[in-house]
């Protein structure tokens, strides 16, 4: 996944949470919110690497778009990569990896911490039993919680005369398989710590969590006066929290819902299709050539398309690897023009050239230029390119591909 894929997931990602915050919170039931909740993170990456080409009647206006390079004077290395990469000076897509990384390395340390210290709690615990249940005693604590099939009970509460109620509320978090969505959600968040939107969309799953127990235990037959009552009581100090602490706003909000008496309906689900549909359109659509050019194949007084990258069913390939072997081949002998150095010219280049049946590069254009040097040397280079393994259609046979190819050109 390259870096703009990655941001526009993060940008669906966004919209969706933005979506379920002010249309489906609160509005659905439960069950609905759970789910759009623990899906939304991978479906935002999905149809971000979803890429759904459409014929387009105009030659060379689409083409499949391969990764960019930056050309730096000075930072090119007997390797064909940046130096930066590899030793010398980091430049700042090296930083933001480092730190990305370095943040994923802290995220899942605490994770293995947060683990360690649940397995420690349950085999340093006793074994105890309410109303024919096993618990595990936890001595000198005053909290109760879950986690897979495991309920945990403070010394301190043990004997407190709520404590069925309290081992009911978490048994029907075990039934639930809550502590599996937590687990799901703390593996997303290692991967996407720096968003704060993962950060809230675990804070309203285990919302969701509670309200789902909540009504649970009201439909087994819980008085609600009673149930309410407790939730208040331990939600002020008097007890311990109920497998997650919560605000006096989210516990008002808990009490609102049991008040109620039940979730919103499923219907509002439908106002999402169509945006659904807009992302699909906005996000995954990708314009291609499909149909018959004006510089057409024929095989067999059969007319062949010039395809798009992205909709060829067999690509080409640059001397058996992948599109970054290209990048690299390009890296290596391409020379930042000195007249464009000197007038301190930089910016992007953007070309399209089509790789043919036979495999070689042909009609290179500029499609965006910055300066005419600039522009000439990004075409000599590209024109230059040894063969390629051409790539094929459905049945098997050699067809052009069109490339959009861009090269930056920075001056430090």
């Amino acid at each position: 996944m390259d870096a703009f894929t990655f941001i526009k997931s993060q940008a669906v990602l966004f919209i969706f949470y933005l979506l379920y915050v002010k249309v489906l919170h609160k509005k659905v039931s439960f069950g609905c919110s759970r789910l759009f909740i623990l899906s939304v993170i991978p479906l935002s990456f999905i149809l971000s690497l979803l890429n759904i080409p459409v014929a387009s009647e105009y030659y060379g206006t689409f083409g499949g778009y391969l990764s960019g390079l930056s050309i730096v004077p000075g930072r090119m290395g007997n390797s064909g990569v940046p130096a930066g990469l590899f030793g010398g000076r980091l430049s700042w897509t090296d930083l933001l990896l480092l730190v990305y990384g370095g943040g994923c390395l802290v995220a899942f340390i605490l994770f293995c911490i947060r683990c360690h210290t649940f397995s420690n709690l349950i085999h340093r615990g006793k074994r105890g039993a309410v109303d024919d249940t096993d618990v595990v005693i936890l001595p000198g604590s005053g909290s109760a919680f879950s986690l897979f099939g495991k309920i945990m009970i403070g010394e301190r509460i043990f004997a407190c005369k709520n404590i069925s109620c309290i081992v009911r509320h978490e048994k029907f978090h075990c039934a639930l398989f809550h502590s599996a969505d937590t687990v799901l959600i703390a593996f997303q968040k290692m991967f996407l710590w720096f968003n704060p939107v993962v950060w809230h969309l675990e804070r309203l799953l285990r919302e969701v969590h509670e309200y789902q127990v909540d009504e649970c235990m009201i439909r087994s037959g819980a008085d609600l006066l009673s149930y309410s009552d407790m939730l208040i009581q331990f939600e002020m100090g008097y007890g311990p929290h109920l497998s997650s602490p919560f605000s006096y706003s989210s516990l008002k909000g808990r009490l609102t819902m049991l008040a109620a008496g039940k979730a919103g309906s499923n219907k509002r689900f439908l106002v999402c299709l169509p945006v659904i549909c807009l992302f699909i359109l906005f996000f995954c659509i990708t314009p291609s050539h499909m149909g018959i050019s004006k510089d057409e194949n024929t095989v067999n007084n059969e007319a062949l398309p010039v395809y798009s990258f992205a909709s060829c069913p067999v690509k080409p390939v640059f001397q058996g690897g992948d599109q970054n072997k290209f990048t690299r081949w390009v890296f290596e002998h391409i020379n930042y023009p000195e007249a464009a150095k000197k007038a301190r010219v930089q910016g992007r280049v953007t070309l399209q050239f089509t790789v043919t049946e036979e495999g070689k590069v042909t009609d290179v254009i500029v499609a965006r230029g910055v300066d005419e040097a600039l522009d000439r040397e990004a075409m000599r280079v590209v024109s230059l390119s040894p063969g390629w393994t051409p790539g094929k259609d459905a049945a098997g046979r050699p067809v052009k591909v069109r490339y959009t190819f861009p090269i930056i050109f920075q001056l430090r």
